[in-house]
C-alpha cells in the first residue's frame, strides 16, 4: 500500500470515472448485447461449381424483442430483388417497348379500307340549242369503296368498286338518271427510290434490333442489380460478424480486468494496471456500438435493393438475419479462357453490335432515298352503265366492258440533302458504335485480368491470416501467462488482444472478399446469372 502513495488517491479517482463512462456506455446498448454469441456454424449445403459456395449458420444479428425478424439466404436475397427492385421493373420495360415498336413498324403492312363519297349539282346557261337546254341542270352522286395496302417488295395494291349516278336535264341524255359501276384492281411497283426488300424492310429489322438491343440491356441492368444485391448481404454479413469479432474483445478485456481487479485488490500489481483494463473495456464497448450502428446501415442498403417501396417507416424496422456464411472454395480461373467467354458472353458488346446493325440498316434506307423515283403502274377495270344501280352492277360484273392502263412516273431530286444528310449522320454514328465496341472490349480484357488476379490475392490473404491469427492467439497465450508470472503487463496483453481481434476480423474479411471476388469474376466474364441460374426475362 504505501509503495504508491501518490498515485492511489489518482487512481482511484480515475477508476471511477471510467466506470461511470462503461456504465453509460453499458445503458446505450441494447439488452443482451454484452452476452451475444454467435451461433455455431453448421454443415454446408451442395452448391453448383459455377456459383460461390454458401453455408447456413452465419453469425445471426442482434434482434430485439419489439422488432420483426427476417431469416434469408443469399439466394432468397436475390430473388427478392427480382421482384421488387425498381430499377429491374423500370429495366424490364425497355424489351416491351422494343416489342411494340416492331408491331408499330408492321403497320406498313396492315391493309386500309377507305370510303369515298361526293356529290355535286352544275346549273348553267347555254348559249346552243345542241346543250338539249337552255339552262343545264347536271347532278351528281358518286362513291368509291375498297381496300389498299402494301406488300413487302414495295408492291402497293388497290382494289375498289366505284358507282356514280348522274342526272341531266339535257333532252339529248339517252339515259336519265344513269348509273356507271366499274370494279377494278391496281399496281404500283417502286422501281428505285422506296423499293425492294431490303428498304421496305428497314423499319421492322430497325425495330428488332433495338428490341435486341434493349433485352441486352436488360440484361445488363438485372446482372448489376443481383450483383449490388450480393455486395449489400455480404457487407450485412461481414458487419454481423465484425460485431461478433468485437464482442469476443469485450470478453477478452473483461476477463483482464477482473483479473487485474483481484491483484489490486490483495496488492500484488500496480492499480494502473486495473485502470488500463478498464479503458480497455470501455474502448471495446464502444466498438461495439459502432459495430452495431454499421449492422443497421448495412441491413438499410440490403432493404433498399430487396424490399418494394415502402412508405410507412414502421415497415423498416424489421431486423435481418443472414443465412448464409462466406466458406472458402478454390475457385478456378484462367485468364485467357476467361476472357474469351466474356468476349462471347458481355451483353455490354452484344449490344453494342446490335446498335452498329441498326445504323447499317439506316444506311441502307438514306441511300435508298436518294435514289431517282421511278414507279410503274397497271390498272384493270370492268364497267357498266345502266339506269338503275342494279343494272349497271350486272353488265360491270359480266365482264363485257373492261379498261386496262399501264403507265411510269418518274422523278429526278436535284440536292437530297434530307437523306444524304440522314445518310452521312448514320455512317458517323456506326463508326462511333464500332469504337465504342473495341474500347469495351478493351475494358472488359482489363475487369477480367483483375478479376482473375483479385482471386489469387485474396486467396493468399485467406491464407496469411489463418496463419496470422493462429501465432496471435498463440503469442496472447504466452503472454497471458508471462502477467500471472509477473513477467508482463495489461498494456503487453491489451496490445496482443488487439493483434488477435484484427488477425480474426482480418480474416472474415479475406473470406468474405473472396466470396465477392468470385461474383466479380462471373460478372466480368458474364456468367453471374447463368451461375445463379437466373433466366433475363
Amino acid at each position: 500500500m504505501t509503495a504508491y502513495p501518490l498515485c492511489r488517491p489518482r487512481g482511484t479517482l480515475a477508476r471511477r470515472c471510467v466506470r461511470l463512462l462503461a456504465l453509460v456506455a453499458l445503458s446505450a446498448l441494447p439488452l443482451g448485447a454484452e452476452d451475444a454469441q454467435p451461433p455455431a456454424p453448421t454443415a454446408a449445403p451442395a452448391a453448383p461449381v459455377t456459383a460461390p459456395p454458401v453455408a447456413p449458420g452465419a453469425p445471426a444479428a442482434p434482434e430485439r424483442p419489439d422488432r420483426a425478424t427476417l431469416r434469408l439466404s443469399a439466394r432468397e436475397a436475390v430473388e427478392f430483388a427480382l421482384a421488387n427492385n425498381l430499377d429491374v421493373q423500370i429495366s424490364r420495360i425497355g424489351p416491351e417497348i422494343g416489342h411494340w415498336d416492331i408491331v408499330s413498324a408492321m403497320g406498313i403492312f396492315d391493309p386500309i379500307g377507305f370510303y369515298n363519297y361526293t356529290a355535286g349539282k352544275d346549273v348553267r346557261a347555254t348559249g346552243s340549242e345542241l346543250s338539249g337546254a337552255e339552262i343545264l341542270n347536271n347532278q351528281s352522286h358518286q362513291f368509291d369503296i375498297g381496300v389498299k395496302g402494301q406488300l413487302f417488295q414495295g408492291l402497293k395494291y388497290t382494289v375498289d368498286y366505284q358507282g356514280q349516278r348522274s342526272y341531266s336535264n339535257s333532252e339529248f341524255a339517252s339515259l336519265n338518271p344513269a348509273w356507271t359501276t366499274s370494279i377494278g384492281f391496281g399496281l404500283t411497283q417502286s422501281i428505285l427510290r422506296g423499293g425492294g426488300t431490303k428498304y421496305v424492310m428497314a423499319p421492322i429489322r430497325i425495330a428488332r434490333k433495338g428490341k435486341a438491343a434493349a433485352h441486352d440491356q436488360f440484361e445488363i441492368d438485372l446482372t448489376t442489380s443481383v450483383f449490388n444485391v450480393l455486395t449489400a448481404y455480404w457487407n450485412l454479413v461481414f458487419a454481423i460478424n465484425d460485431r461478433a469479432v468485437k464482442e469476443k474483445s469485450l470478453r477478452l478485456a473483461q476477463r483482464l480486468l477482473e483479473v487485474n481487479r483481484n491483484k489490486v485488490r490483495v496488492g500484488s500489481m500496480a492499480p494502473i494496471e486495473e485502470l488500463s483494463a478498464e479503458a480497455s473495456v470501455a474502448a471495446q464497448q464502444e466498438g461495439i456500438l459502432v459495430a452495431e450502428t454499421a449492422i443497421e446501415n448495412a441491413a438499410d442498403r440490403l432493404k433498399s435493393l430487396i424490399f418494394p417501396v415502402r412508405r410507412n417507416l414502421d415497415e423498416w424496422d424489421v431486423t435481418l438475419v443472414p443465412a448464409d456464411e462466406p466458406l472458402f472454395m478454390a475457385y478456378p480461373t484462367e485468364v485467357e479462357s476467361s476472357i474469351i467467354t466474356a468476349i462471347g458472353r458481355r451483353p455490354e458488346l452484344a449490344r453494342l453490335l446490335k446498335l452498329a446493325d441498326q445504323q447499317e440498316l439506316v444506311l441502307v434506307q438514306a441511300q435508298n432515298e436518294q435514289l431517282p423515283l421511278l414507279d410503274v403502274s397497271w390498272s384493270f377495270r370492268y364497267n357498266g352503265l345502266a339506269e338503275g344501280m342494279q343494272e349497271s352492277y350486272r353488265q360491270t360484273m359480266s365482264t363485257d366492258y373492261k379498261t386496262w392502263q399501264i403507265g411510269a412516273v418518274l422523278e429526278y431530286p436535284f440536292g437530297s440533302r434530307t437523306a444524304r444528310g440522314r445518310e452521312k449522320r448514320a455512317s458517323a454514328e456506326h463508326r462511333r458504335i464500332i469504337l465504342q465496341t473495341k474500347s469495351a472490349e478493351q475494358q472488359i480484357v482489363v475487369e477480367v485480368r483483375e478479376a482473375v488476379r483479385e482471386l489469387a490475392t485474396v486467396a493468399k490473404r485467406i491464407e496469411a491470416n489463418t496463419v496470422a491469427g493462429q501465432l496471435a492467439r498463440k503469442q496472447l497465450e504466452a503472454e497471458e501467462k508471462r502477467l500471472e508470472l509477473g513477467l508482463s503487463t495489461s498494456h503487453q496483453v491489451l496490445q496482443i488482444q488487439k493483434d488477435v481481434a484484427q488477425a480474426e476480423e482480418n480474416a472474415a474479411k479475406a473470406t468474405i472478399d473472396y466470396t465477392m471476388a468470385v461474383y466479380k469474376h462471373q460478372k466480368a466474364t458474364g456468367t453471374l446469372l447463368a451461375a445463379l441460374h437466373i433466366e433475363p426475362r
